[in-house]
């Protein structure tokens, strides 16, 4: 028998472990469906999502689905690591593993409404914002003289290409 993320849910709400939150099943309904709705952007069942998919939802999909400052926001940690515990993923550890490195991001942003990034190779190649990159030699026109030393113009040269 398969089981839905539906299914999942309505399971984990009658468990123990949601009980165990301490927390209105009303709020922890509202984040697990919201949770398993953005893994439908990845058309993955929330239980068959690899570590680096489960970051990309909870630190990037996820908190959009939250206003900002919601106080929901708080208790998305606790939540979804019960959810996951709870579930019969194949690739338990490592969801959690993601989850733990990714729930602070998650939580900043639905706190701030701004994106966090905390060293966990998002940097897209930026370097720390406020150093400048200064050269070291005067930059080459696209008109100057080859630096190789060919006799031909840069962009005839090694600009070319």
């Amino acid at each position: 028998m398969t089981t839905t993320p539906t299914t999942e849910l309505a399971r984990f709400l009658a468990s123990p472990a949601a009980t165990a939150l301490g927390l209105p099943e009303a709020d922890v309904k509202t984040i697990v469906e919201r949770f398993v709705d953005s893994c439908a952007t990845f058309g993955v069942a929330p239980r068959f999502l690899d570590g680096s998919e489960l970051h990309a939802v909870v630190g990037h999909v996820l908190p959009a689905r939250f206003a900002i400052g919601d106080p929901l926001g708080s208790h998305v940690g606790k939540v979804l690591e019960a959810f996951v515990e709870f579930t019969d993923a194949p690739r338990k550890a490592e969801q959690l593993d993601a989850l733990r490195h990714t729930v602070f991001e998650a939580q900043e942003a639905i706190r701030t409404g701004q994106a966090v990034h905390h060293g966990h190779g998002h940097d897209h190649g930026h370097e720390e914002r406020g150093t400048p990159f200064v050269r070291d030699m005067p930059k080459v026109g696209r008109n100057d003289p080859c630096p190789c030393g060919s006799g031909k113009k840069f962009k005839a040269c090694h600009a070319k290409g």
